[in-house]
């Protein structure tokens, strides 16, 4: 029971970012922004807009960089 009361809410957030958009979200904003087409990205979204997009549903779905953990490769 304690699980449920603990995970129920996170689980609940990632439901209701996934249903405005999930990490689609950039290309949801740039569609909106941009109806018509556009000749480069960064005249519709800087990076830094595009990188928290993604970057605010990474870290609500929990595959957001953890801090104390690092990358090991191969």
């Amino acid at each position: 029971m304690a699980y449920e009361r603990k995970r129920l809410p996170m689980t609940a957030e990632i439901v209701r970012a996934n249903r405005r958009g999930g990490p689609e979200g950039v290309i949801d904003a740039v569609e909106q922004i941009a109806p018509d087409g556009f000749d480069h990205i960064d005249n519709v979204l800087s990076y830094a807009q595009r990188e928290a997009i993604v970057k605010g549903y990474a870290n609500k779905a929990g595959f957001g960089a953890q801090p104390g953990l690092q990358v090991v490769n191969g």
